[in-house]
């Protein structure tokens, strides 16, 4: 996943989940949480 974290800013982020973890959390949403964290801890945790 690539996020836009400014016009002049882009992360990529690579998740690799285990077979046995995507019968327990959808893989898009374990990407979601991943981006949000990231996003957070960019903005100092606001």
């Amino acid at each position: 996943a690539s996020l836009g974290v400014r016009d002049d800013q882009v992360i990529e982020v690579v998740i690799r989940q285990p077979d046995s973890r995507k019968e327990k959390k959808n893989p898009c949403d374990s990407v979601h949480d991943v981006a949000v964290a990231i996003i957070g801890n960019l903005r100092g945790g606001r």
